[in-house]
């Protein structure tokens, strides 16, 4: 091997080790890795309609089908009408870039075979996502919601029509940035 030639293989070599790190688009921390993964569990996701690349290597969070990444954190979670059932865990507190968390059903598809999601619970740990803009629920079975829902100080639409939601809470006038209400029928105050 002559001395150019090897020359040019170190260099090779030396640049891909320097670039491989930065070439691992939506490489995001542990923390929000296990959350998504708690969310993936607590709501089925085995069993989802569409799951493809949940539960995949670290690095490959913002291929995970509806999981949005931006300079390493997630920042959207999309899953419409995908079949999740049971409720939104605790760990999503460790989501705090989250923006956008979107359950709703699957509207694309509800003229031919709407498919829905189940999600029954809210945890109360939902309060402290500081940057959440956007919360779309409908179409789902929750029936309350919990009253640390007043806290989202940043949220400005939020959906919920077609849940089985009796009430809201008190804290439910802290929302001040709400753009787009909620979309319900027969709702009273907590008393």
């Amino acid at each position: 091997m002559s001395l150019r030639l090897f020359i040019s293989f170190v260099k090779l070599i030396l640049s891909l080790l320097i670039l491989a790190p930065a070439s691992i688009y939506g490489a995001i921390p542990l923390s929000e890795r296990n959350a998504l993964i708690a969310f993936y569990h607590a709501t089925g996701g085995e069993n989802w309609d569409k799951n493809t690349g949940w539960l995949g290597p670290p690095g490959t969070e913002n291929s995970w089908y509806g999981v949005d990444v931006i300079d390493d954190h997630v920042v959207t979670i999309r899953l419409l009408g995908r079949g999740l059932t049971g409720g939104i865990p605790g760990e999503i507190r460790d989501l705090p870039y989250l923006e956008v968390l979107d359950l709703d059903l699957d509207d694309w598809s509800r003229f031919v075979f709407p498919t829905y999601n189940y999600i029954e619970t809210i945890s109360p740990e939902i309060s402290k996502l500081s940057r959440l803009r956007i919360l779309n629920l409908r179409q789902n079975r929750i029936s309350k919601l919990p009253a640390e829902i007043g806290d989202l100080e940043s949220l400005e639409e939020l959906r919920l029509g077609g849940n089985q939601i009796s009430s809201l809470p008190p804290t439910f006038g802290n929302l001040s940035r709400l753009v787009e209400s909620v979309s319900y029928t027969h709702l009273r105050a907590h008393e």
